[in-house]
């Protein structure tokens, strides 16, 4: 226990009880915990002591690097800023010479995430969630349905995968996606490893989505499952997917079928301030709006801050006086 908090691997029967109390959240589960041991983290469960009123809890990952500790929070607690949770994790984090705290909202139901000494950086951001339990999914998504039809009427069909080659053709679609929304001026994530995601699906922690018209495949997404609910964690469109509906016809097959499957919510991700268009596009899905908030904290022990330092100035050094292409070194 430190600072209250218990620290436990994540096969404990914690886990478990966290599970059930939250069914919604894709990020509290077994499974996702797998899938950070596959992508080569040391996954752990911090849960706050029983004497309150609900479970409290959150799975983390550490990464370990030559001299960064990294602890990586996917899915904080929704709780107030004053929770002795956060007082908790702090120790938790100089216990274990953490230099980078990172914590983020996904599927995080609301709560408060209080100002933390050593902060680097915060963002504020916006998850939108849809209620598969109102009665008509399609009058409810009034806005999305003339596009929908239009992919209906164009012949998209939804396929599912859990097949993890499908991840390199889900990356296509995602880079095709980043590069409209960069030519309109907006900041987008980069492309990375179709490798990445393929963990989520061995460990069954999610499944792919697509939208296809034949033999071509148009629309993506990477759902990540929990037992009452989905999150929409990575996808993309293709051009010719953006012409025809694609992306609307993906969303509105997917409430369905997690509807159909016992769910009754699907989280359509995030959009921070700056992806206006994002946001326009989650809303018309009769979602309401989560405001959220993640950061980054330095809680680097100082005899590891400075050698940090002092790595980063022999870096900077080193490549200040490489050869450039062309030239000769000494």
């Amino acid at each position: 226990m430190t600072g209250g908090l218990m620290v436990e691997p994540t096969t404990s029967p914690r886990l478990v009880e966290l599970e059930r109390a939250f069914p919604q959240n894709p990020f509290l589960t077994s499974r996702f915990a797998r899938a950070l041991d596959t992508l080569g983290g040391h996954p752990l469960l911090l849960t706050a002591p029983r004497d309150r009123q609900g479970p409290c809890g959150a799975l983390g990952v550490l990464w370990t690097g030559r001299l960064r500790r990294v602890f990586e929070v996917f899915s904080i607690p929704a709780t107030d800023a004053d929770d002795p949770f956060w007082i908790g994790l702090r120790e938790f984090a100089r216990s274990r010479r953490v230099s980078d705290l990172r914590l983020y909202s996904f599927g995080t139901p609301g709560g408060v995430l209080p100002k933390m000494p050593g902060e680097i950086s915060r963002r504020g951001r916006v998850e939108f969630v849809v209620d598969l339990n109102v009665g008509n999914l399609d009058a409810a998504m009034a806005d999305a349905m003339p596009r929908v039809r239009k992919a209906q009427r164009a012949g998209l069909q939804l396929r599912r995968s859990t097949d993890p080659a499908a991840a390199a053709e889900l990356e296509g679609l995602f880079v095709s996606s980043m590069t409209r929304r960069a030519s309109r001026g907006e900041h987008v994530p980069s492309a990375g490893e179709p490798a990445r995601f393929a963990p989520y699906l061995t460990a069954g922690a999610g499944e792919i989505f697509f939208a296809a018209r034949d033999a071509e495949i148009v629309s993506g997404a990477l759902i990540l499952r929990a037992a009452k609910g989905g999150y929409n964690l990575h996808g993309g469109t293709s051009d010719s997917g953006r012409q025809c509906g694609a992306s609307h016809f993906l969303m509105h097959a997917i409430c369905w079928t997690l509807r159909n499957e016992g769910c009754s919510q699907f989280n359509l991700g995030g959009a921070g301030a700056a992806e206006q268009g994002l946001g326009t596009f989650k809303a018309m899905f009769a979602t309401h709006e989560v405001d959220l908030a993640e950061a980054e904290i330095d809680v680097a022990p100082a005899s590891i801050r400075f050698a940090m330092s002092v790595f980063e100035r022999v870096r900077a050094t080193l490549t200040r006086h490489r050869p450039g292409p062309g030239m000769a070194g000494p």
